[in-house]
């Protein structure tokens, strides 16, 4: 009967394998149907931004609030470079700010105290 045994413990060995293989095929199904939940969970995103109100602005009133923004120094994370931050937020905004000399020709340099300071030390 020893015979019968090791046989049967064959065919378990088999199985066992046979199981592992299963679960190693479903834990990649698993990821891959995880990544399609992702890509498809960011396509939402990018589907709800189209209906944005902002994006039915036209864009001569957005280049006019641009000017508006970057003449009264409105963005103030980049006070010397208001086109800058503009022309950052997206495609359409870059192209509209681009296609501005207006917002461009007010940039400006100012140096602080600090600055002079160690430029002086420099020297």
């Amino acid at each position: 009967d020893t015979k019968e045994v090791e046989e049967m413990l064959k065919d378990v060995d088999k199985d066992l394998e046979e199981y592992e293989t299963e679960i190693s095929l479903l834990q990649s199904r698993i990821l891959y149907i995880k990544s399609q939940q992702t890509r498809l969970k960011e396509h939402v995103i990018d589907l709800r931004s189209l209906n944005s109100p902002i994006r039915k602005v036209p864009n001569e009133i957005l280049f006019r609030i641009f000017d508006y923004a970057c003449n009264k120094n409105l963005l103030q994370e980049f006070p010397f470079l208001p086109a800058m931050s503009v022309s950052s937020v997206c495609t359409r905004w870059r192209l509209v700010a681009l296609s501005s000399s207006a917002i461009w020709s007010r940039i400006s340099l100012e140096l602080s105290p600090e600055s002079s300071t160690l430029q002086n030390c420099k020297s």
